[in-house]
């Protein structure tokens, strides 16, 4: 990303300055997606943590595929989470005509940053281990998925990952006297009014690393998405196949036939909401590779300058993690009991109302069994009739 610095003067006017209203309406759609994706995302958490202890006791150090989806879920259930609950900052800066808010912390920027550095890289990677993992049970229905996958795989890509977002500052640090900079300066983590977050500034530390983390992001961002895609047809494929000829894809049909339609969905939706962050991570490698000015011919205009990277790292980001838990809802009937099952706090009134409610519904019956609450407010609402009641009663 461009670190906010001048904007030549033949650029100025096609940029101009943000829409205030725009800013608005993002900062609602961001606030909205919090609201259902915090809540929503603890509760398909509690879900899958549970689901996973339990089958992990029928099994008992033996192979499941539900064991192993489930702990997909779990990581993928805690990366929107995590999602959501790291938006409130740019919500704040959109709000408050992008004044830096939080991000004037330089603790928190760098920390915020670096989160959000591997947030969109780590979630295109769970999604299609997951697609990949459902074509491999379907095509391989004889055979256990082997947990050793994800302790190994899914947990050494995420070191991988950490390790290489924050190689690059660490190492410019080295470099330099202490006196001279440090992790939190504005030289490698910076604060970018146009992008409204903090981000790690590769640009200062050196041109080449620069051209080499612009490249390797959109390689690990955009190369994913058409496989992802490739698996989704070749999984809706089987499905149809299997469908056609009357065979079953594993002992339990339906439960099959249901998982691989809910992780076709998931996967769709998330290509559909990572498109245009795929389109804008392909115009940022090439103003990177071309260097000078570059940035400024494809980024100069109002719209693009000021929008292409909120809308389509943090928005489309943040709408993706609201959708999962809306989609698990729609075709986990297990995760729909689950959240049936959760009691809402009682007040004194609803219990009363419950009451009335059930005495009101016995019919004859309901005089006599009657509570003294629903009597005393049964009184108080229509004195006449209720002792004309009383006095049948007896």
């Amino acid at each position: 990303m461009y670190d906010g610095g001048d904007i030549p003067l033949e650029f100025r006017d096609a940029i101009g300055e943000f829409n205030r209203a725009t800013d608005l309406f993002l900062g609602l759609v961001l606030a909205l997606a919090a609201i259902i994706g915090i809540p929503a995302n603890i509760m398909a958490l509690r879900y899958f943590i549970g689901e996973h202890i339990e089958e992990r006791k029928k099994i008992r150090g033996g192979r499941s595929n539900k064991h192993y989806f489930t702990t997909l879920y779990i990581l993928i259930s805690f990366l929107d989470l995590l999602t959501s609950l790291t938006s409130f900052p740019v919500m704040a800066v959109l709000f408050n005509e992008r004044t830096k808010g939080l991000y004037d912390t330089k603790i928190f920027c760098a920390v915020w940053a670096v989160i959000w550095e591997i947030i969109p890289e780590y979630s295109v990677f769970l999604v299609g281990f997951l697609a990949f993992s459902r074509l491999y049970s379907i095509y391989r229905t004889s055979n256990k998925l082997r947990y050793w996958c994800i302790k190994y795989v899914v947990f050494l890509y995420l070191a991988i990952l950490i390790s290489c977002k924050v190689t690059a500052p660490f190492a410019y640090v080295l470099d330099n006297p202490i006196n001279e900079t440090s992790f939190f300066n504005s030289s490698t983590v910076k604060f970018n009014q146009h992008s409204c977050y903090c981000f790690v500034n590769t640009r200062k530390i050196n041109q080449a690393i620069w051209e080499v983390y612009a490249i390797s992001t959109t390689v690990l961002n955009v190369v994913p998405l058409p496989l992802i895609l490739s698996t989704c047809v070749f999984t809706v494929h089987k499905i149809k196949k299997s469908i056609n000829k009357g065979r079953s894809m594993a002992a339990d049909t339906t439960k099959q036939y249901n998982a691989s339609v809910t992780v076709v969905i998931v996967t769709t939706i998330y290509i559909v909401y990572n498109i245009p962050s795929l389109i804008n991570y392909i115009m940022f490698s090439i103003a990177s590779l071309l260097g000078g000015n570059e940035y400024f011919k494809i980024y100069g205009n109002e719209t693009l300058y000021w929008y292409a990277w909120v809308f389509t790292t943090i928005v489309t980001t943040c709408l993706n993690a609201a959708t999962n838990p809306i989609v698990y809802f729609c075709r986990m009937e297990g995760f729909r009991r689950f959240v049936s099952s959760l009691e809402l706090p009682k007040t004194p009134g609803s219990t009363i109302t419950r009451s009335a409610r059930k005495n009101s519904a016995g019919g004859a019956n309901s005089r006599v069994l009657a509570s003294p609450v629903s009597i005393m407010e049964a009184q108080r609402l229509d004195p006449d009739n209720s002792n004309r009641t009383d006095k049948t009663s007896l």
